[in-house]
């Protein structure tokens, strides 16, 4: 594994919106095993990983976005619920997305944010 590795879907995760950093092993398996996943070996002093849930969703078309920017020695880990355009044609049925990236541990300290959520512009389907 090298820099950053990434993990979603659409179906599994949490009812709640919210995050957890995993920095061992132990942590991340008990995700992976909730999310229904296979084990995974984590180099826990050289790797961390966090796991972001957009909770419970009424339909289809949601998803999390996830960036990270490097101040000086530390990781800020930002991230926030997509939601579809008003009318947009989505699958009818609960989701409960989320999305779980692996990092290389940074000499400093991470930070993890959620940012406000954002809507797609789109064009709804005409009536």
């Amino acid at each position: 594994m090298t820099g950053w590795s990434e993990w979603e879907d659409s179906y599994g995760g949490d009812m709640l919106s919210g995050s957890k950093l995993l920095m061992n092993e132990f942590e991340l398996n008990r995700v992976l095993e909730n999310l229904g996943r296979p084990a995974s070996s984590l180099e826990s002093n050289r790797y961390g990983a966090v796991v972001v849930f957009a909770g419970e969703r009424s339909s289809g078309g949601y998803s999390i976005e996830m960036n990270t920017k490097l101040l000086g020695d530390d990781l800020v880990v930002l991230w926030r619920v997509v939601c579809p355009p008003p009318g947009a044609i989505t699958t009818q049925a609960f989701t409960r997305p989320w999305h779980l990236a692996a990092f290389l541990r940074p000499k400093g300290t991470v930070q993890v944010v959620q940012l406000e959520d954002r809507v797609l512009r789109g064009t709804a389907v005409p009536q």
